[in-house]
């Protein structure tokens, strides 16, 4: 089917853009680094007690607590240079994918993907 051929073209295109070369280049650098893999597990475990906590409907002193662990387990990545690296790589693969769906779904549908930045003009997801 000639629609699955041009997906497959499209996958191969993606996998051998310099966008996927470059984040799995910082993947490695952060396997590669203790440091960066134990931030990284770190703020994985705060954002999981988060969630936990969320859910279990915790005061909100100790809500403000945990987000504000979080905050500081995100500046902590934000400041140790291979997980920065990797981290902006990820935000840049991120977008192109975003990018081809949105591409993808206005060919099919004719309207613009939401951005979820101008909900009351899209209308698409209900102005959240």
């Amino acid at each position: 089917m000639e629609i699955l051929e041009k997906a497959k073209e499209l996958g191969i295109l993606i996998a051998n853009s310099d966008t996927m070369r470059n984040l799995k280049k910082m993947e490695l650098m952060v396997y590669e680094d203790e440091k960066a893999k134990r931030l990284i597990d770190e703020h994985k475990a705060v954002s999981f007690e988060l969630m936990k906590g969320l859910k279990a409907n915790l005061s909100k002193e100790d809500i403000e607590d945990l987000r504000a662990s979080l905050m500081e387990k995100q500046r902590e990545l934000n400041e140790y240079n291979v997980t920065r690296c990797f981290l902006e790589s990820k935000k840049e693969f991120d977008a192109l994918v975003k990018d081809v769906n949105n591409v993808m779904t206005y060919e099919i549908t004719g309207k613009h993907a939401c951005d979820g930045h101008n909900c009351s003009s899209c209308g698409s997801c209900g102005g959240h």
